[in-house]
């Protein structure tokens, strides 16, 4: 049934809407150097400019680019931009970094490798989580035929972006509801093995008194490649995930799936005793499943004579198996999620305000209550762009963000478990003391400064943001110059500070550790753990340090950079970078303490040991230096290709071996030493990729595209668990055939020499597939 439905969904809706074939469509791939160099960008600047002239590190990649690849996702477009770090953890998901900076504190769990630095807007709207500092690309509301181009701003521009935008901005504009006369109709849809079923596709009408309207839906359906999967505690891959299974590996577990998950434990198996379990059907539903996604979007637009008016809202649902949380059990998870929001936008003459609400719902599945979360994040921001004379522009703003999140886990909640009523009965009673609700806000004035000289352009741009929690400010600045020495060449410099937003997790999550050392039962130890956050913070529990200063992750970025229009047919965009990670945040222990208690099975009396754990920053100082090359070619009309090559080194400098419960290093392997260097691994020392297209005829296209990267080894959980990832290419060829004006037919092969390789770290071997697909634009 599930499958009828995919085919369904793929056939049936190109079709639903009635529609008149006027279609009108620029080539891309048949322009010139000079046109490709003149394609406009407003990320880099806040004002739309030819790319060639952007005064940052930055890319442009348009619908046509996308669609033309074959690309099966926003995500796996992502890999034809030079810079980014895409792998595919599992079929459709994937791990998106901006130059590196994944997994820098070997001692991190699984979760703290997430992407949290790297700013994702979709129409300059942020669809950044602040619960843990990560972006849901399986919860975007739009897909591919939604893009008119994706822009990617690289090194920090929080100062203009405001905080997040620490190693750059990825902006999705979408396409316009006036972009064409009258109805029009796209979907840009394929299907193919292995069990994949991908779609997006939009009707619209501009009404010519400048209002226009646009529908959109879309839905990705993905199975997995091979089914396996890592077990932390066993520190490798089974193939066979079961009660049976799991239970030999990591001895007796009660798990309860409307309660929290952590549970209670038997120190060794029982003998004829199958009461205990690990709730592996609820957790895992399909183990076949990677991607079940599908959302919808409405935008209304209306543009008449300096007034422009937007008016966006939409729908998502995830259900995806990916690298999420620690769930003591495997690497992946499976997720479900939610989100709707409403996101007006408008201008006029040099004013523009916009304003945005997003509600969510995410969890782990068959992980009990401790894992829920919903959000709730309002955002208004206003600029005014104020033209001094026509060399110099001064743009001054501000933003207002308020960010709610309810959960369990930021709660006081307290598991109590009685013995005797678990050994006789199986369950537990569990004690929220609060809903958990936590708001954070953010208050913000930004100025942004651009003058221009002869050949001589500067741009300064300042922000100070203002938060609730920790209550103090952040300053971001940002400097950047270009000097066009001639037509065709143009250097440029920068340097920028960029602070991170605090996250919810980070400030409102702790996890406190209570083992019952006495607690017996036919010769076994019965372990409770206690998850305990309340009104108390850590810092505030009796022989913590009280005087603990929670400081905001920032960054220090330089970079030089080069443009050279070669020839008619070559250019190079050469950029060396170098920055500086401060104020690291992980979690780690702050405390101990012990107290008495009393066996409920027997009345002897026990002690119990206690662990405080919280996050805090570390002194250690992660550096990168690196350099990204892209050289763009139009070697004849019918032909285009690009190459980039990020290459890249990552310090890690005065990383501490353990730290005591004032955030002091301390000697814990008894060398001499409290603090080490070392090199980084987890971030690849270089990536890079192809992009090559070529139109034999006016009906005819052909585009081979490839990514590439090299070894890189991921160490987390307090170095017990090491994933190493082999160099890989990744290789996808596309043919796209023009039955009439609006109306294409292709066949796609994606990761077709890759072999089955897993491309991140203790997740998913990733195999060939093989698609076809219709890209009607009427």
């Amino acid at each position: 049934m599930k499958q009828f439905l995919r085919i369904t969904i793929l056939f049936i809706l190109p079709f639903t809407v009635s529609i008149s074939i006027s279609a009108q469509e620029e080539n891309l791939y048949e322009m010139d150097l000079e046109s490709l160099m003149e394609i406009e960008i407003v990320s880099a600047s806040k004002k739309a400019e030819d790319i060639f002239e952007a005064p940052l590190g930055a890319s442009v990649l348009s619908s046509e680019q996308i669609k033309e690849s074959g690309a099966t996702s926003i995500m796996e477009a992502l890999r034809l931009i030079p810079g980014l770090i895409v792998r595919e953890t599992t079929p459709g998901n994937y791990d998106i970094h901006l130059r590196g900076y994944d997994g820098v504190d070997p001692k991190g769990l699984i979760t703290l490798t997430a992407n949290t630095m790297t700013l994702i807007m979709v129409n300059n709207r942020t669809v950044y989580s602040e619960f843990q500092g990560q972006t849901y690309w399986e919860l975007l509301q739009i897909n591919i035929d939604d893009v008119d181009r994706i822009e990617v701003v690289r090194g920090p521009v929080s100062a203009m972006y405001g905080p997040n935008a620490v190693a750059g901005v990825i902006n999705i504009l979408t396409r316009s509801p006036t972009e064409k006369e009258g109805a029009s109709f796209s979907t840009y849809s394929m299907a193919g093995a292995p069990n994949s079923v991908i779609t997006s596709t939009s009707a619209a009408f501009n009404f010519d008194n400048g209002l226009g309207i646009r529908l959109s839906g879309n839905a990705d359906f993905r199975d997995r490649h091979k089914v396996d999967y890592f077990i932390f505690n066993e520190n490798d891959f089974v193939d066979e995930l079961d009660e049976t299974e799991v239970t030999n590996i990591l001895g007796l577990h009660v798990l309860d799936a409307d309660k929290p998950y952590e549970g209670v434990y038997l120190a060794g198996p029982q003998a004829g005793q199958p009461i205990p379990n690990y709730n592996i059907h609820e957790r895992y539903p399909d183990k076949k499943l990677a991607t079940e996604r599908y959302g919808g979007n409405m935008h209304m637009r209306y543009n008449k004579n300096d007034l422009d008016l937007n008016l966006m809202g939409g729908y998502s649902y995830a259900r995806v198996q990916r690298v999420y949380a620690n769930n003591n059990i495997a690497a992946l998870s499976t997720d479900s999620l939610n989100t709707y929001f409403a996101h007006f936008w408008g201008s006029y003459k040099g004013l523009t305000i916009t304003a945005d609400y997003s509600k969510g719902f995410n969890a782990l599945v068959g992980s009990g209550e401790l894992l829920k979360v919903n959000s709730d994040v309002l955002t208004a921001t206003a600029e005014y762009d104020l033209k001094i004379s026509e060399n110099f522009s001064l743009k001054p703003g501000v933003s207002y963000k308020t960010s709610s999140y309810n959960s369990m886990g930021l709660g006081s909640t307290e598991q109590e478990i009685d013995p005797a009523t678990f050994l006789s009965e199986g369950y537990e009673i569990v004690t929220p003391e609060d809903g958990g609700d936590v708001t954070n806000t953010l208050l913000s004035g930004h100025l942004q400064a651009d003058y221009k000289w002869d050949r001589l352009r500067i741009i300064g741009a300042a922000r100070v943001d203002k938060f609730q929690h920790p209550n103090k400010a952040a300053f971001s600045p940002l400097i950047s110059a270009t000097y066009k020495a001639t037509e065709n060449f143009l250097i440029r410099g920068s340097y920028g500070r960029s602070s991170r937003t605090p996250f919810i997790f980070d400030l409102f999550f702790d996890i406190n550790l209570r083992y019952p050392t006495g607690t017996q039962y036919q010769g076994f130890a019965l372990y409770n753990n206690l998850v305990y956050r309340g009104t108390e913070r850590s810092d505030e529990i009796p022989g913590v340090n009280k005087n603990y200063d929670y400081k905001l992750l920032t960054v220090d970025d330089a970079e030089i950079g080069f443009r050279h229009k070669i020839s008619e047919t070559f250019t190079l965009d050469i950029e060396l970078f170098w920055s500086q990670l401060n104020n690291l945040i992980a979690l780690s222990k702050v405390g101990n303490d012990t107290i008495a208690g009393v066996n409920p099975l027997t009345g002897d009396e026990t002690r119990e040991a206690i662990e405080y754990y919280s996050f805090i920053n570390l002194d250690m100082k992660p550096q990168q230096t690196g350099a990204t090359m892209s050289l763009t070619s139009v070697p004849f009309k019918k032909m285009s290709f690009q190459i980039f090559v990020t290459v890249q080194q990552t310090k890690i400098n005065d990383y501490a071996d353990a730290i005591d419960v004032n955030g002091n290093p301390i000697d814990a392997d008894g060398d001499g030493k409290k603090r080490s260097d070392f090199y980084h691994k987890a971030t690849p020392a270089f990536t890079g990729g192809v992009n090559m297209n070529y139109r034999p005829t006016k009906k005819i296209n052909f585009n081979l595209n490839s990514y590439f990267y090299s070894h890189q080894t991921l160490v987390i959980n307090n170095e017990m668990n090491q994933g190493v990832v082999d160099a890989n290419i990744i290789l996808n060829g596309t043919i796209n055939y023009k039955i009439t004006d609006g109306i294409k037919i292709f066949a796609t092969g994606r990761n077709l020499i890759g072999g089955y390789k897993r491309q991140y770290a203790f997740t998913d071997k990733i195999g060939p597939s093989v698609l076809g697909g219709v890209n009607i634009n009427f």
